[in-house]
């Protein structure tokens, strides 16, 4: 499929966002009113339709309250095209610390200190799902760590934490809103 120039800038500016985008007034801010919200919202259906773009529930807070958001985000897809990533990287906006979630069921490298007391190599998702998350939740304090532990464990892993008494309210909530069907 043939791209034109400014989907391409839509798709670099997605990428260096951490979190995706949640539409089209979030490209037009992003791009600094580069587009107006409907050809943002033009481009990005048809970078979904065409399966460049996924859509991913997250949590944010609204008036300090726990909702639950769509955002766009790059798909396997576009992040394995060779030469779409080569039209990408020519524009020159950074690539987001938030990249596709690992392909293992292991804990990545970069949230390993926070397992002191144990050896995070040995641990893995399926089994210490549970203990991972809350972990990452509770010692971490980590956005990048968060959504990690919610987007890789398990749903009844996470689950899971809403039986431990101790835990932090905060950290139930999220979960719950996260789960949600």
């Amino acid at each position: 499929m043939c791209l034109s120039a400014d989907e391409i800038f839509m798709l670099a500016l997605i990428r260096s966002t951490p979190e995706g985008v949640q539409g089209a007034s979030d490209i037009r801010l992003r791009s600094r009113y580069r587009f107006s919200e409907t050809e943002a919202q033009a481009a990005l259906d048809k970078l979904f339709d065409s399966g460049y773009l996924v859509k991913q529930p997250k949590i944010a807070m609204v008036d300090q309250k726990t909702v639950k958001r769509e955002f766009f985000s790059l798909s396997p897809k576009a992040w394995m095209d060779s030469e779409l990533s080569c039209e990408i990287n020519v524009l020159g906006l950074p690539i987001s610390s938030l990249v596709w979630a690992d392909p293992t069921d292991r804990i990545p490298e970069r949230f390993h200190h926070y397992f002191w007391n144990s050896n995070p190599k040995e641990l893995d998702l399926n089994n210490d799902g549970t203990y991972i998350a809350l972990r990452l939740f509770e010692a971490a304090n980590n956005f990048e760590a968060e959504t990690w532990a919610l987007k890789n464990v398990p749903r009844e892993k996470l689950l899971g934490i809403l039986a431990i008494r101790d835990v932090d309210p905060k950290i139930k909530r999220v979960i719950e809103v996260y789960c949600r069907d």
